[in-house]
C-alpha cells in the first residue's frame, strides 16, 4: 500500500474528487513522472470542493501542512524530484518516524491515518 497516498479512503469527500484523486494516485505509481512542489492548486486539487479558481478556500491550513512536509524532508517550492524520490523521502522521514501527527494534528482524519500507520 501507498505511504503517502495510503490514507486516503474517500470518506467526506465527493465522487468527482475521489475520483480524481484515484486517478492520480494510479499516474504517480504507474509513470514516476518529475513533479514540481507548488504551494498553488496542482491536479490533485482540481476536483476539490475546496478549489475555487484555482484557489483553495483553505490555503492557510494546506499551505502550513505542506510547509510541515517539504520541512521534515529537506525541500523547498520549487524543488523538481521524481515522484517516487519524494515518496522514499517522506515515507523514510515522516512515516517510519511516527512524525505524521507534528505535519497535519489538527486534520480532522488524523484518527483513520494514526490507525493505519500504527
Amino acid at each position: 500500500m501507498d505511504y503517502v497516498f495510503r490514507f486516503f479512503e474517500g470518506r467526506g469527500y465527493s465522487d468527482n474528487f475521489s475520483l480524481n484523486m484515484s486517478n492520480q494516485i494510479d499516474i504517480l505509481d504507474s509513470e514516476n513522472p518529475e513533479i514540481t512542489l507548488v504551494f498553488d492548486a496542482d491536479a490533485i486539487c482540481a476536483e476539490c470542493p475546496h478549489n475555487e479558481n484555482g484557489r483553495c478556500k483553505t490555503y492557510e491550513k494546506v499551505y502550513n501542512y505542506d510547509r510541515r512536509v517539504l520541512d521534515f524532508c529537506g525541500l523547498e517550492f520549487g524543488d523538481k524530484l521524481k515522484w517516487q524520490d519524494f515518496h522514499s523521502l517522506a515515507k523514510k522521514r515522516i512515516i517510519e518516524k511516527h512524525l505524521l501527527k507534528n505535519v497535519c494534528a489538527d486534520c480532522r482524519w488524523i484518527d483513520i491515518c494514526e490507525k493505519i500507520n500504527g
